[in-house]
């Protein structure tokens, strides 16, 4: 069975882990063994990853449960990750030799069952748990093996083995280091399989890393994949968090817009503004921006952001904002416009629109209309830390794109239509002549 083929399908959904969490350690796990009790084992689903718990009870408790007598080899590795095992392992390559990582394809080729695995791991101490629960389960020979495989001539040949093989530490100072510890350590797998296939008993094989490289694959791909945007405030944007109220929003750019008696547009992005009237309860929050510096004419000014939450969802239907105007024959002090946000999001989700322009609902100044606009803006309740959850867009399914093609589609089957429809209406004659008999005759007449 081509069980390269299915690591490789497992490392290109567990990626989707890796760019997706932050918090914790993630640490891929690769299980084969001689029996077939791992394809009977429920699969992570995609985007999950086991607590350390979860893994010891429901994976390795579970074969150990039911396979006896068993050996049980774990190869310890200093740090690995998803993209060691498809950069250097050739995973993407049906007829691929497995690069670096030759024997252990090799070694899951002839497997019967396999598995990988991402384990949440945020004591650190992943190795050294898994160890003692596996050698608390297992009565047997413990043997270590650090160079060579020549001390597995004490394995039990009928019952229970507990092998721990220390592989060799992975140097990270460059690609061709890393390449050829990986396959020191190949090496090492491949002469610890081959002992192993030789005693009658059936195994299973655990890689277990303690770690993953410090330049991990969510850095290399974040710029492209990531699907939260961690921020940083800088003088280009505008970057407003209350860990209290667990409220977070950002934009590129803030522009104030004034529609009435007037026209002017001012860029409050760079602002200095204040958040610490910000409040929330248990079901409402209310985030309070405002400055009170001079920017073009326009002073005083505050923004009222309404939240609602909800087991299921968190919506802002209005936008207060405050302002004092002056400018040349235009002066006005404390004017208020209510802007319609309605932005109803599921929870957990944040909100996304590339340009956002909230407009007037109503005005309590009769004579001055103001409204917001926003550029890459990103608004969410409920965050933890300063990081912002997969985001609900604000596009809609009608975009200016799909109009177009539809519209072209339409324009072209009218077009069919109509010719289709003129082929159909051609008549040809129903009388012509013929040689052997009588000529056709036409009478004409004056």
């Amino acid at each position: 069975m081509a069980y390269s083929m299915k690591l490789t399908a497992l490392i290109f959904v567990s990626i989707n882990v890796i760019l997706a969490t932050n918090a914790d350690q993630i640490l891929p796990v690769l299980m084969w063994s001689s029996t077939g009790k791992l394809d009977t084992l429920l699969p992570s689903s995609v985007g999950q990853s086991l607590s350390t718990d979860n893994f010891l009870k429901n994976y390795v408790g579970s074969v150990l449960s039911s396979v006896s007598p068993l050996n049980v080899v774990a190869f310890e590795i200093s740090d690995l990750s998803l993209e060691d095992l498809s950069q250097f392992g050739d995973s993407y390559s049906e007829d691929g030799k497995g690069g670096v990582f030759a024997n252990l394809k090799s070694s899951l080729d002839v497997a019967n069952s396999a598995a990988l695995v991402q384990i949440s791991d945020a004591s650190g101490k992943f190795q050294d748990i898994v160890m003692d629960d596996i050698t608390g389960h297992v009565t047997g020979h413990v043997v270590r093996v650090n160079v060579s495989a020549s001390d597995m001539d004490s394995l039990e040949s009928t019952g229970s083995n507990v092998v721990i093989v220390k592989l060799p530490k992975i140097i990270r100072s460059g690609e061709e280091a890393i390449k050829e510890s990986l396959s020191a350590a190949d090496q090492l797998i491949g002469t610890v399989m081959s002992a192993v296939s030789t005693v009658p008993v059936p195994y299973l094989c655990i890689l277990l890393p303690a770690s993953t490289p410090k330049s991990d694959i969510s850095d290399a791909f974040s710029p492209i994949l990531r699907p939260r945007r961690q921020l940083m405030a800088a003088s280009s944007n505008v970057t407003f968090y209350d860990d209290t109220c667990g409220l977070l929003m950002y934009s590129t750019n803030i522009s104030w817009v004034l529609d009435s008696p007037t026209t002017a547009t001012i860029d409050i992005t760079t602002e200095d503004f204040d958040t610490s009237q910000t409040s929330c309860n248990d079901t409402d929050a209310t985030l309070v921006a405002s400055f009170t510096g001079d920017v073009s004419g326009l002073s005083d000014f505050t923004m009222k952001m309404y939240f609602t939450n909800s087991s299921t969802e968190w919506t802002m239907e209005t936008i207060d904002i405050t302002y004092t105007y002056q400018s040349g024959d235009y002066d006005t002090t404390d004017a208020t416009n209510v802007l319609a946000a309605e932005i109803d999001v599921p929870a957990g989700m944040s909100y996304h629109c590339t340009e956002m322009v909230l407009t007037n609902g109503s005005s309590e100044s009769t004579d001055y209309y103001a409204h917001l606009e926003f550029a890459d803006f990103q608004l969410e309740l409920g965050v933890s830390d300063e990081v912002f959850s997969d985001a609900d867009e604000c596009i809609g399914f009608f975009t200016e794109a799909i109009w177009m093609g539809l519209l072209a589609s339409a324009l072209l089957l009218l077009i069919l239509t109509y010719g289709m429809y003129m082929m159909m209406s051609i008549t040809t004659m129903d009388r012509f002549d013929d040689a052997k008999g009588p000529a056709i005759a036409i009478t004409m007449s004056d």
